[in-house]
């Protein structure tokens, strides 16, 4: 048994791992674009000996759609990393989020290599699965993770107010946006010269498509 720097060594632990699945480790977080999606397994210290796991996933495509809301006259490329810690990324949906315990003695402030090595592969392999089977019945079972949102809005109303203004669902996301703050939900990012956080901008931008397809009904019927 040794003295050892945990977050370093748990990230040595994990790389050979996600290298078998062809993803990316940076600090102790392994994230992979695959398919349509893109998820991420963080593994972050919590308190000493123990650690907070959480597991998200998004639509490959949400990064540069919230891109093309937020700076429209901009084009962003988003590099892999970007995409899990990026400022203009979007947030992923959280699969589960769980607190467990490191093989570490909490007095010694010494952990047995051999156990904590085990301990990483369990903990890699769990949340592979747990993506696995999350992709799997959100696919079967609502065709896609953009449905599943929409359909489980109490889950996540942010997430669920993005999902339906990526299907063009303006009106139940300006309805969901204003729930997340009813709820205490923080929309913690600013954009632009003035204070503005997420929900103004999404909030505009659902009002001028909501006002642009009034606009366009009224011209088809004002031509009847």
């Amino acid at each position: 048994m040794a003295i050892i720097d945990y977050d370093d060594l748990i990230l040595a632990y994990m790389k050979p791992l996600a290298k078998h699945r062809k993803a990316k480790c940076a600090y102790t977080c392994i994230y992979k674009k695959e398919n349509l999606y893109f998820w991420q397994i963080k593994i972050i210290p919590y308190i000493k000996g123990q650690y907070t796991i959480i597991i998200g996933i998004k639509l490959w495509e949400y990064d540069e759609f919230l891109t093309s809301i937020t700076h429209p006259d901009e084009s962003q490329h988003f590099t892999d990393k970007m995409r899990y810690q990026g400022f203009f990324a979007m947030k992923p949906y959280t699969i589960i989020r769980r607190d467990i315990d490191a093989p570490i003695d909490l007095l010694t402030n010494v952990a047995d290599t051999d156990k904590l090595q085990i301990w990483c592969e369990d903990v890699y392999h769990d949340a592979i699965d747990r993506i696995d089977t999350f992709i799997a019945e959100v696919e079967n079972e609502y065709g896609g993770l953009n449905s599943f949102l929409i359909a489980n809005a109490d889950s996540d109303p942010i997430m669920a107010a993005f999902a339906n203004i990526f299907a063009k669902n303006y009106d139940q996301a300006e309805i969901l946006l204003n729930i997340a703050v009813q709820k205490g939900y923080i929309f913690n990012r600013c954009f632009g010269s003035v204070n503005r956080d997420l929900r103004d901008v999404l909030l505009d931008y659902c009002r001028a498509k909501q006002s642009s397809k009034e606009w366009t009904r009224n011209m088809v019927l004002g031509g009847q």
